[in-house]
């Protein structure tokens, strides 16, 4: 995870990282849950411990900047401390990432927390070093998915058969020559595949010549760390390195498409009763759009889509007001929503996107005039495996009522 294989001595590195965060909380609430699971049979964990160990780590990632691998390396090193090792190897590393002790628990199947950090930092890296790949193209830059929405918690390696998660990416360049710059320079992204790199350029073409417009979004599913180069933060780990960025890419003009910046606020008198996207990508999209309403309420719908040369054209929506005049956000709409802040804005976008939140927040209001217990929240499809911590601060900011 680091530089070379071996052992490597706790004592080398426990004094370094408690003098960098405040590792004393996050290893008293593991000891707890561990004695919780542990009498329990490994039966189950208290979902808010588990949780609040979530909300520990990603206040103590803060403190290491840029440094990814430390901080994972520091984690293992805490936790396999209270596991009563004394020594870092490949034998411990593997035990940790496999670890399932806090694995369980309601309402959804965590992954072992150990996993869940490591295969958290590894996708903040990775979208770290897009940015740096991407300049000087011009880009802004959301990200959304369990990243974003349960760091450290439910985010999950490509082990035991079951799918990685990805990361979702929302780009914004500055026109369609924009698109295609931005596709050309993850050529030298690293870890990237170097077929599905070269893949992006030719359907950036294509989406670039054929199908671009002011409602349009280029959509594709980079591979990352598919065996050609290894991952140095894998280096021990009895499973693939292997996961995909899927990167949902705009100009401006179709970002604000998204945004409904044309209407002052998302009422159906004034912005319509559903707005759609143009997505153009290689692969084939579902085959129904998962939506929800505020209250939670699904109004999943067929997506509309046709197969073209050389990939997929769908007709997703940007949102949907139903026959109760409840708001369904769609799912771009809604990852960007849930993203905290813009990961990066060379653009300056970031105020249009607070404009869409205030109406969004204004949109919710206004139906809570006629019922209770709405939140954005609820209308993302992966509602149940949010970190709860993550949970209050969304609902924070479009004005929760406990």
């Amino acid at each position: 995870m680091t530089s070379g294989r071996g052992v490597r001595r706790f004592a080398d590195t426990l004094a370094a990282a408690h003098s960098i965060a405040q590792w004393q909380d996050t290893a008293q609430i593991y000891r707890q849950a561990r004695r919780i699971a542990l009498d329990r049979g490994k039966r189950s964990v208290p979902t808010d411990l588990r949780d609040r160990l979530a909300e520990l780590l990603c206040r103590q990632s803060a403190s290491y900047g840029d440094r990814e691998a430390e901080f994972a390396h520091h984690g293992f090193v805490v936790v396999g401390n209270i596991h009563g090792y004394d020594s870092f190897d490949a034998e411990l590393f593997q035990a940790l990432y496999l670890d399932k002790t806090l694995a369980s628990g309601p309402p959804y199947h965590l992954p072992p927390l150990m996993q869940a950090v490591l295969e958290t930092q590894r996708r903040m890296r990775d979208v770290r070093r897009l940015k740096a790949a991407s300049a000087p193209t011009m880009t802004a830059a959301f990200v959304g998915g369990s990243t974003a929405y349960a760091p450290h918690h439910s985010v999950r390696g490509n082990v035991d058969g079951k799918e990685p998660s990805d990361s979702d990416v929302l780009i914004i360049v500055e026109d369609e020559n924009g698109i295609l710059d931005f596709a050309k320079r993850m050529i030298d992204l690293p870890g990237v595949d170097a077929a599905s790199a070269h893949e992006m350029v030719r359907q950036a073409q294509i989406f670039v010549d054929r199908y671009a417009g002011d409602d349009a979004m280029f959509s594709f599913r980079l591979r990352m760390w598919t065996g050609s180069t290894p991952d140095p933060m894998m280096e021990w780990v009895p499973g693939k390195a292997e996961y995909q960025i899927s990167l949902h890419i705009f100009t401006v003009a179709s970002f604000r498409h998204l945004l409904v910046a044309s209407s002052p606020s998302l009422r159906s008198e004034l912005a319509g009763e559903v707005r759609r996207l143009t997505d153009y990508r290689a692969h084939k999209p579902e085959t129904r759009e998962v939506r929800r309403t505020f209250a939670g309420i699904d109004r999943s719908v067929p997506m509309e889509s046709e197969q073209v040369d050389h990939g997929w054209i769908s007709r997703p929506r940007v949102y949907y007001i139903d026959d109760n005049d409840s708001y369904c956000p769609g799912l771009i709409q809604i990852i960007l929503l849930t993203a905290r802040e813009a990961s990066w804005d060379r653009l300056g976008v970031s105020a249009e996107v607070d404009q869409l939140i205030r109406k969004t927040a204004e949109r919710l209001a206004y139906e809570r005039e006629r019922r209770e217990h709405l939140y954005v929240s609820l209308a993302h499809p992966r509602y149940p495996r949010f970190a709860l911590h993550r949970r209050k601060e969304l609902d924070a900011r479009f004005g929760e009522r406990c």
